[in-house]
């Protein structure tokens, strides 16, 4: 299913940056009116929503009003898929007033400063990006990898939205994914930080594993990456509720040098059971992706292989 908000479109790049220029607590009336706009509008895309949550509140054993929780995703959706892009300015109040709180990033920083880089994985889900805006505000050099589909992007604000105004890694050149592989190390071993996605598509190398009840499609090659470069990895998921941006990252752990498939695999585990929990508790701050069809049974693996527009799976 399309993205309810598209963060790459005129309109919402318009409002994005509108909302840069206002205090920041315009953000969520700001969401709530864009929501409640798209909630009451369409019709059809709104009920495909209500049905996903009716699938995920079963899975979970949740007895929540499917309803209510769709109205409630909608009126979230804006503000979360555009917070990494309103906040990009390092003097905007919510980094000091408590509209955002950070959890075990403390734990990244003094790896950084200790001149090793660090690997941040994450899932689209919530403001999955909010914790490289920071550590970008505190002087960090942060990249992202994304699909090369990406890489002709041109307007600046959308380069920013995406995060690859600096000088990503795309997956998908000539040169294969072996080429960017190393480009991702060599970035780690300079003491960078790497942000990647682990459900997104690009790259390939997907691989279901247990979630939801389900199959969630899942890339792993992350911690090989984080293995050849000597680098620890973590993983990162932000959420909100209540006027408040939460931003939680679990504890670096390196991989040794003689690792075999089975530490990868543990880990991504681990990854995908802070996951579920966090979908359990804040599951208004999910995302509509073909990752999440796939885990709900709504769609086949092979979706995963199909070209998606927004370079994200």
């Amino acid at each position: 299913m399309k993205m309810i908000v598209n963060p790459r479109g005129a309109n919402v790049l318009r409002l994005a940056e509108l909302a840069r220029r206002l205090p920041h607590r315009w953000l969520p009336l700001m969401s709530a009116a864009v929501g409640e706009f798209l909630y009451w509008s369409r019709r059809g895309r709104r009920h495909e929503v209500e049905k996903r949550f009716r699938i995920l509140l079963g899975r979970l054993g949740l007895e929540m009003d499917p309803k209510a929780l769709t109205r409630k995703f909608y009126r979230t959706q804006f503000l979360l898929l555009t917070a990494n892009y309103v906040f990009q300015h390092p003097d905007s109040p919510a980094w000091h007033d408590g509209t955002v709180v950070f959890e075990g990033l403390d734990e990244v920083i003094k790896i950084l400063d200790g001149g090793t880089g660090v690997l941040i994985t994450s899932m689209h889900f919530g403001s999955n990006m909010l914790s490289f805006v920071q550590l970008d505000h505190l002087g960090y050099e942060v990249e992202v990898m994304r699909k090369v589909g990406v890489a002709g992007v041109e307007s600046e604000r959308e380069r920013r939205m995406l995060f690859i105004h600096k000088d990503p890694v795309f997956v998908g050149t000539k040169s294969g994914l072996g080429g960017s592989v190393r480009g991702a190390v060599r970035m780690l071993q300079a003491g960078k930080v790497l942000g990647v996605a682990v459900d997104g598509n690009q790259g390939g190398g997907l691989m279901g594993m247990p979630m939801l009840g389900g199959t969630y499609p899942v890339r792993q090659g992350a911690p090989e990456i984080a293995r050849l470069a000597g680098a620890p990895i973590c993983f990162a998921l932000g959420m909100y509720r209540d006027g408040k941006f939460l931003v939680k990252v679990s504890k670096p752990e390196y991989i040794p040098r003689d690792a075999g498939a089975d530490v990868s695999k543990r880990l991504m585990e681990d990854y995908l059971r802070i996951f579920e929990e966090t979908i359990r508790e804040y599951p208004e701050c999910i995302w509509p992706t073909q990752p999440m069809d796939v885990v709900l049974g709504l769609k086949p693996m092979s979706v995963m292989e199909e070209k998606s527009p927004d370079g994200d799976g």
